[in-house]
């Protein structure tokens, strides 16, 4: 045998050495691993990973759709309303009134009033959302309407309860600085994001409802909340009446379309006979954007009325009916046995 022969074969021989050396050991089981930690595969796509079409619901299924336990230590603060100092964007300090929710990690509701009022005019709207029996006499309260009166509204199921904000816009009762359009503007966004501060609340279930500057003041406010993206998420806008009152940088349906496409719903309701407001919401546009038209010229605070049902879609339910259907959707909860088609 040549030299380059037995030198070769010679390489031949290391080589499959090396190669033995390498190959690795024979795999272990899923949860059988030397340490002890291994819980199975983690590619969510693999066939051990996957939840069986058929042949029932796995437990960690089962644990995921239940519904959140109440905390059994959670111990509630009291059901007045406190008064809270907002910081507006320009140093002023706007009045509000938070009214905590019995439960923990509570969804927040933001009531925005409109021009003809202030927060006043929710004495017996924020308590029936809050669902803790609480019944106001504010002497100070200089509104007038039907919708101080709760005898008429809907009952809120028990365990269901509502973290509340309310608040007077600058130049509304003692909240200081002049209503223009953009301090307006401010002052609903400033709003939202100290509702999300509020003590109790979950800041990612925040919603907004108002009337005429309200209105647009929800809708406005909920979109540039989530436009800064950091201290929560506005999961929805309910407005009586908007009218583009509050901005040239955007207008309402602009700022609808973009919470639409992040999937957060808005309502817009108005009487067909309320011009700019009636247009808005005639024309409204949006995959989860719904319109409420009513039938007359009710503006605002107004469309709160007893026994006043919209004609379009034409459904026997009142304004605080559509509130806790608007609630039902951007919440996921069930509050009432109607429904709205």
């Amino acid at each position: 045998m040549d030299k380059k022969r037995l030198i070769l074969i010679g390489m031949v021989m290391i080589a499959a050495l090396l190669l033995a050396a390498c190959s690795p050991a024979p795999a272990e089981e899923p949860g059988n691993a030397a340490n002890g930690e291994t819980d199975g595969p983690s590619d969510p796509d693999s066939a051990e990973g996957q939840t069986e079409e058929q042949g029932g619901v796995t437990e960690e299924t089962e644990q995921e759709a239940a519904p959140p336990v109440t905390d059994p230590d959670f111990d509630p603060q009291p059901p007045d309303p406190q008064m809270v100092e907002i910081p507006s964007a320009d140093g002023r300090i706007l009045e509000g009134y938070y009214f905590p929710a019995s439960v923990p990690d509570a969804p927040v509701v933001v009531l925005m009033h409109w021009a003809g009022g202030n927060f006043y005019d929710w004495t017996a709207i924020a308590p029936w959302l809050q669902n803790r029996s609480v019944v106001l006499d504010w002497p100070d309260a200089d509104v007038d309407g039907p919708w101080l009166d709760p005898s008429w509204f809907p009952s809120m199921p028990e365990g269901v309860s509502f973290a509340v904000l309310v608040f007077n816009y600058g130049g509304y009762g003692n909240s200081p600085g002049g209503s223009s359009r953009q301090a307006l503007l401010d002052d609903s966004l400033t709003a939202i994001q100290y509702a999300s501060s509020l003590p109790g609340v979950d800041p990612h279930r925040i919603s907004a409802l108002g009337a005429s500057i309200g209105a647009d003041g929800a809708a406005d406010g909920c979109y540039l909340f989530n436009d800064l993206g950091e201290l929560g998420t506005c999961v929805g806008a309910f407005s009586l009446s908007p009218g583009d009152y509050l901005t040239d940088q955007f207008t309402y349906q602009e700022a609808v379309s973009v919470l639409d496409l992040d999937g957060r719903p808005v309502w817009c309701l108005s009487a067909v006979e309320d011009g700019g407001s009636a247009r808005l919401c005639q024309d409204l546009m949006g995959d989860l954007a719904r319109r409420i038209l009513y039938a007359g010229s009710n503006h605002g605070m107004r469309l709160i009325l007893p026994d006043y049902y919209p004609t379009d879609p034409a459904v026997e339910l009142d304004t605080m009916q559509l509130i806790q259907e608007f609630l039902e959707e951007v919440y996921g909860l069930t509050l009432n046995d109607v429904s709205l088609p």
